[in-house]
């Protein structure tokens, strides 16, 4: 339905970003003077879009801007949290949660490892502060992603299906390393990262927003690393500071137990009757142990199994006492060993 039509560059820079079409219905002829007014406003309109497409690069890049910093205030106040961290990690990641929410998210969890091999909420918070929510997962899976985390060294997201950003309003989410979040739970994205403790998973953070605030992006899983990196070295400086703690008592418990052998052995040096040095060997070794009694009994030929029993604390043995020390007398004396019950044990239990 054009019958005649007259068109203009859109220039900015000497790069053309588009074209001004005009056309009417009906023959007519542009004449020069229209070709230059057209190619006035293309050129006023394209230094409007120029215009606009900068203003929103430069929104975009302040976002990003306050997004980084806020991000870096983050890992600087968790630092500083984690840098208290000596004899026990609890109260440090307790007042982590104070730093994660509602900064960066709406619900926080803290899962570590214990020595039983079981796994701990050492800490949780939310928005709400809802006290019963304080040890339950927010997602109704969480504590077996929690495991799965940790088993695989890998981290877990977790989105709503169901986008609802403003560049693709309540379109499907795209398919990839995203599982889908309950809509019942609340949860518009989660982040669950590992925490590495000498080349282990140790435990888990896990991160949530809730409905009404965007999900997580990749510069957040990013965050959410550097999180677990520190809350990992707060947890390394309290194994090495219990380590050294557990060493130091061993070593003055060693040097005790050397100084009481050589008291023991100069006692037994000394000229004494036998009855006289069993007595004196069963006071030390219950000295240099630590023990609460010590027995020593002396093998005979004779069958009729151990010989002189000295008792140094208590003075007499009850009968099963008296038994049980018989049995082992026979199984030293045969098997040529040293035995120790219950078996299974290592010498810090």
């Amino acid at each position: 339905g054009v019958v005649s039509l007259v068109a203009a560059p859109l220039l900015v820079g000497g790069e053309v970003i588009g074209v001004v079409q005009v056309g009417t219905g009906k023959k007519h002829r542009f004449s020069s003077r229209d070709l230059r007014l057209l190619q006035l406003v293309a050129d006023r309109s394209a230094a409007s879009i120029e215009r606009a497409r900068l203003d929103e690069d430069a929104r975009r890049s302040r976002l990003g801007a306050e997004h980084a910093r806020l991000h870096l205030s983050i890992l600087a106040l968790a630092g500083d949290e984690m840098a208290t961290a000596l004899e026990s990690y609890d109260d440090a990641l307790s007042r982590l949660v104070g730093v994660i929410v509602p900064t960066f998210a709406d619900w926080f969890a803290v899962d570590l490892a214990e020595s039983s091999g079981e796994v701990r909420r050492v800490a949780c918070g939310s928005r709400a502060r809802d006290p019963i929510t304080s040890s339950l997962h927010r997602h109704p899976q969480g504590d077996d992603l929690v495991h799965r985390v940790m088993a695989g060294g890998r981290p877990e997201v977790l989105m709503n299906t169901q986008y609802r950003g403003p560049e693709a309003a309540a379109a499907d989410a795209e398919a990839g390393g995203y599982s889908e979040a309950p809509p019942a739970s609340g949860i518009e994205s989660m982040v669950i990262v590992p925490v590495h403790v000498r080349g282990l998973s140790f435990g888990a953070l896990s991160f949530v927003t809730g409905s009404g605030r965007r999900g997580y992006r990749p510069s957040d899983l990013e965050t959410a690393r550097g999180l677990a990196e520190r809350v990992a070295i707060a947890v390394e400086r309290v194994l090495l500071w219990r380590e050294s703690r557990a060493a130091e008592r061993a070593a003055t418990r060693n040097a005790g137990q050397l100084r009481r052998l050589m008291e023991a052995a100069l006692a037994v040096n000394a000229p004494l009757a036998e009855s006289e040095v069993l007595r004196v060997v069963a006071d030390h070794a219950r000295r240099i142990l630590g023990a609460e009694a010590a027995v020593v009994s002396p093998v005979t030929d004779t069958p009729d199994g151990p010989g002189l029993v000295e008792v140094s604390s208590p003075a007499t043995l009850t009968p099963a006492q008296t038994a049980l020390v018989g049995v082992a007398c026979d199984l030293v004396a045969t098997s040529d060993r040293p035995v120790r019950w219950p078996t299974g044990t290592t010498a810090e239990d």
